[in-house]
């Protein structure tokens, strides 16, 4: 097989077919070795900037300029919205800022489960929802406990996965549980996993029933029967021009409205248990695991670049 890949690109470049570049998704792992604290990577953000946190057990880390550099303590969640960045460290929420030491904001609540940045700042924890207000954290009333993940659309909405359901928060309204209907299908979901408004303020949600979109007034539900290749769901993550990722514990899935696409395996990840996703605004993707994280990058390649990126995959898969 290897000598078949080495000898595929010189015998078409011989025949003046290897010209053509095309478009393909690339591929990179980080993890201890490549200069992360630790392989153990809770949660990751990308900024205005297009520079990456990343949250692992060993200490918040930076990537800016094609390294990665150690920020401070143990961070177990981190967070972005514009040129600040949030993150969960020692019992408290911090805010760093370009040009300035990060300092402590507020005294978090016990069990966090992701931090949400944009027109709010948002906790999810194992006790409800909290929102940053006057310094400290308040817990938005309306809402049960354990909320997953938490999500800000641009208009001011609010959505929250519990563990009982999919609530949702209009500007100057309440909390409202979602139950979403589309044709014949009618779901009353529970056990939601993941909430992300994306780059068209269209908000998803994710739950083990499939996933879901609200667009205006009009939901549209998605199964395996519809495309969708897996729903053992961890995090719902914005992409790209609509774009939207799922996490879940055996890989990941992206879907831009007409193509689902499933990232599993070594092939793409150092680990199939997705923690969390970040997207950048070029449509690279950021995947946390508990064995580093990987880069996912939309970029043109050339077929000899594709045969040298198998070549490398079966030696380190024969280690």
């Amino acid at each position: 097989m290897r000598w078949l890949l080495l000898l595929a690109p010189a015998l078409l470049a011989a025949q003046g077919m290897l010209v053509e570049p095309f478009a393909a998704e690339v591929r990179t792992v980080y993890d201890a070795a490549a200069g992360l604290p630790t392989d153990d990577v809770l949660s990751l953000a990308v900024d205005a900037s297009g520079t990456v946190w990343a949250a692992t057990r060993g200490g918040l880390a930076r990537w800016r300029g094609g390294s990665w550099t150690r920020q401070g303590a143990e961070a177990s969640l981190v967070a972005a919205s514009g040129g600040a960045v949030w993150f969960a460290s020692q019992g408290a929420l911090w805010r760093a800022a370009a040009g300035s030491p990060p300092r402590r904001v507020a005294e978090l609540p016990a069990q966090i489960r992701h931090i949400a940045a944009g027109t709010q700042v948002l906790v999810s924890a194992a006790g409800g929802l909290f929102r940053l207000s006057g310094g400290r954290l308040v817990r938005e009333i309306g809402l049960p406990e354990e909320v997953r993940q938490a999500a800000n659309a641009r208009d001011g909405r609010m959505a929250a996965a519990a563990a009982s359901g999919l609530f949702l928060k209009r500007a100057g309204g309440s909390w409202e549980r979602m139950l979403p209907q589309s044709g014949n299908r009618s779901w009353a979901p529970n056990d939601v996993r993941g909430v992300a408004f994306d780059s068209m303020d269209r908000l998803w949600f994710v739950s083990p029933q499939g996933a879901g979109r609200l667009d205006g007034a009009e939901w549209t539900l998605y199964t395996g029967a519809d495309g969708l290749p897996y729903d053992d769901f961890t995090t719902a993550a914005a992409g790209e021009n609509g774009a939207v990722w799922f996490g879940t514990h055996v890989g990941a899935v992206r879907y831009d409205g007409k193509s689902w696409e499933y990232r599993q395996g070594g092939r793409w990840l150092p680990d199939d248990d997705v923690r969390a996703i970040a997207a950048g605004p070029a449509g690279d993707a950021w995947i946390a695991t508990g064995k580093g994280l990987a880069r996912i990058e939309r970029r043109v390649t050339t077929l000899a670049e594709k045969a040298r990126f198998f070549e490398s995959e079966i030696d380190r898969r024969h280690r």
